[in-house]
């Protein structure tokens, strides 16, 4: 697992800890983190199953407080990494352009998604060549 701390300034510096090649070995660390940001109830017993299952492709994304955790699992190839790569920056440019007020489908969570993307790229690159992710 690669952890990886940003903040996203267009999103008045909102905090996300991201959490890359998750395996069911991080489940107590990454639930402390959820714990954290407000994540209870059902959501955080999701959460739990989720990150049980050991599965490959899959990820999740929780925001509160100002801070949102984002995780993604191993993934079977790089394009399926990309896949949820896309798909939970997606849910985080939501949750944050809701927080602030913003239009989700405006020029403003198009740019946090960005700025996250931007800032996830050098640890996420390493899962989108086929070469890093062997060495």
């Amino acid at each position: 697992m690669i952890r990886q701390n940003i903040y996203l300034e267009r999103a008045h510096g909102w905090r996300v800890t991201c959490y890359f090649a998750v395996t069911h070995y991080e489940v107590e660390e990454i639930m402390q983190r959820l714990i954290e940001v407000g994540c209870e109830g059902d959501n955080l017993q999701t959460a739990y199953d989720n990150l049980c299952s050991d599965s490959l492709n899959t990820g999740l994304c929780y925001s509160g407080n100002g801070e949102s955790v984002l995780v993604i699992s191993c993934a079977s190839s790089p394009a399926q990494f990309l896949n949820s790569f896309v798909h939970e920056l997606h849910h985080l440019a939501s949750h944050i352009a809701s927080a602030l007020g913003y239009n989700q489908k405006g020029e403003d969570a198009c740019y946090i998604a960005g700025e996250a993307a931007e800032k996830m790229h050098p640890v996420a690159s390493k899962f989108l060549c086929e070469h890093c992710r062997k060495h």
